[in-house]
């Protein structure tokens, strides 16, 4: 519909709501049809002699107002709006009208034809509001005369208080000029006012929210007390509305009382389930006051309506993460992959779930589907690598490690950091690759020798496991201890060291530390402990040791296999009781 309310000429169709009266004639409103068209006449047409000169005007006025009509498709806007100010010429005061030609000489750069026509409009009937907001508007956000703007703003509310965009104009003039207490009287004077529309209270509240949240900065005590006294007038007057609701849901979410938009956001949904953009900003209103769980239950109702929100299936993911439920968690995130398979973080997210939930064989399935996804991308080819090696596919992992160094020599040189080649000597220790190993753990040393404690003692404590370069391997681990002398790790491969080179006390002594020391029992630490009360003939000891290891680690073969023959020397001497129990 155009501004008069009358259909646009793209319908092809003319109608006018209802009979014209002409003179002493009525001339009926019907249909015509764009085929009839060259029956418009294009220009004054002659009127039937015995019309009155009043009669006369009306129906010229009307021939050019349905001429205009069929030129805005036939001829051109220029000639459109031709025929439109000749209707106004005869009858400046179709306000409708006037307030659509001014707009269209205001895209044209005619601000002054704008005002006119207007100003016209005005002249001819004073009592009409719409002009008065209309050239208040142009002069305020166009022609920056706020004074003006100020002027038929005031005029507007004089002859309708009940109006609430007169209000707004006004008050936004004294905004926009810097004079808040201006503007504040402006809706003190409004706030006086006997409407019944809860939109009027509505656009005064939003008024004083816009005054308040300009600057990202929470209202004060006030400008809430003022604000929440329209919202509350608004809600007596219609809160059970679905539009009224959802604006003081809004509104109150905006000046931050949350918890008081929750209730109107929930009477949207109950009115309009599918209204999924207050489902939303519901679940927000949830997450604000702490409240996960029904936020969650909003995301879900979201995602059952629209399986492609994308967005929805990556926050649903981020809130069952926070909530502890990986497993939830980890269905939305490769939901959200699915959704985006471009995108190469859609498959982190996957990954790092599935690297916290130890599900590695996933984790590197994963990893496979986002290099085909992604090929010769060497972050991924480097997770692809760890995946294996954490999956327990040592050799895969290695040769997945090489590949992950060939890519990033060439794309991502970076990438080749000492994190890279710690991992790397890893993979290669495992893989039972030991020259390799040191040759990966040592660049990783070389790169960064000073946050290098990890690497020192990995290199280390291989040496030492092997009763290999027990010298240089003392060296690594003492290195690792400068850094980290509490650490339970490097404490338990300094005692291992010593086992190796057959000073089993100093050994039991370092390894009861290491055990000690560390945040969580270690089933290696204990086989290493009752490895070395072992060696000093304390069996029943060494028992106790293997018990608590095999306990951690029940599928343990060498465990078990050191427990059975202990235990049966035990079983020789059960008068001897252990110490240190």
């Amino acid at each position: 519909m155009n501004r008069c309310g009358c259909p646009k000429a793209s319908q092809r169709v003319l109608w006018l709501a209802s009979s014209l009266v002409l003179g002493g004639f009525i001339l009926v409103a019907g249909p015509v049809r764009a085929a009839d068209a060259d029956l418009v006449p294009t220009d004054v047409p002659h009127t039937a002699p015995d019309l009155n000169e009043k009669g006369k005007r009306q129906a010229d006025a009307l021939a050019y107002f349905m001429s205009g009509i069929f030129e805005e498709e036939s001829a051109g806007p220029e000639k459109a709006l031709e025929s439109k100010r000749k209707v106004l010429d005869l009858d400046p005061g179709c306000s409708e009208l006037a307030i659509e030609v001014a707009y269209e000489y205001l895209r044209r750069g005619e601000t002054a034809e704008a005002t006119n026509v207007l100003k016209d409009a005005i002249a001819a009937k004073r009592k009409v509001v719409a002009p008065y907001l209309a050239l208040s508007t142009i002069y305020l956000r166009h022609l920056q005369k706020p004074e003006l703007a100020a002027r038929y703003a005031q005029q507007a509310i004089d002859i309708a208080p009940d109006n609430a965009d007169g209000y707004e104009l006004l008050w936004e003039t004294y905004q926009s000029q810097g004079m808040s207490a201006k503007a504040q009287l402006v809706l003190d004077r409004a706030a006086k006012s006997k409407s019944t529309d809860p939109d009027f209270w509505l656009s005064l509240a939003e008024m004083t929210a816009r005054g308040a949240v300009r600057d990202n900065v929470p209202p004060d005590g006030a400008t809430v007390a003022q604000m929440n006294r329209f919202l509350d007038q608004a809600a007596s007057l219609g809160g059970e509305k679905f539009d009224v609701a959802a604006k003081l849901g809004d509104l109150y979410a905006v000046s931050r009382q949350t918890e008081k938009a929750i209730p109107y956001y929930k009477r949207v949904i109950e009115l309009r389930s599918e209204s999924l953009a207050t489902r939303e900003k519901l679940a927000r209103c949830y997450l604000d006051v702490g409240q996960v769980d029904p936020a969650i239950e909003q995301f879900e109702a979201i995602v059952a309506a629209n399986p492609l929100s994308l967005d929805t299936y990556v926050t649903l993911s981020e809130l069952y993460v926070k909530n502890g439920d990986l497993s939830k968690a980890l269905v939305n995130a490769r939901q959200a992959v699915v959704i985006e398979p471009g995108n190469i973080d859609r498959y982190s997210i996957v990954v790092d779930l599935l690297y916290r939930m130890k599900r590695y064989d996933e984790m590197a399935a994963t990893l496979a589907e986002a290099r085909r996804n992604f090929p010769r991308v060497a972050r991924i080819t480097h997770l692809y690598a760890v995946s294996l090696s954490q999956a327990g596919k040592h050799d895969q992992a290695v040769k997945a490690f090489a590949d992950a160094e060939k890519e990033a020599e060439n794309s991502q040189p970076d990438l080749l950091d000492a994190r890279f080649y710690f991992d790397y000597g890893g993979a290669a220790e495992r893989a039972g690759q030991h020259d390799l190993a040191a040759a990966m753990l040592k660049k990783s040393i070389d790169l960064d020798p000073a946050n290098a404690g990890e690497a020192y003692n990995y290199l280390g404590y291989m040496w030492a496991d092997q009763g290999k370069n027990l010298d240089e391997a003392e060296l690594l681990i003492r290195r690792a201890l400068a850094m980290e002398p509490s650490n339970g790790a490097y404490i338990d491969s300094l005692g291992w060291l010593y086992y190796h080179q057959g000073k089993y006390q100093e050994a039991l002594t370092e390894l009861l530390r290491a055990a000690e020391a560390l945040p969580e029992p270690d089933p290696t630490v204990y086989g290493h402990v009752a490895d070395a009360y072992h060696k000093l003939g304390k069996t029943a000891e060494a028992v106790l040791y293997w018990q608590k290891a095999l306990a951690l680690d029940p599928e343990n073969k060498e465990f078990i296999a050191k427990l059975d023959e202990a235990s049966k020397k035990v079983a020789e001497q059960p008068e001897k009781k252990p110490v240190g129990h």
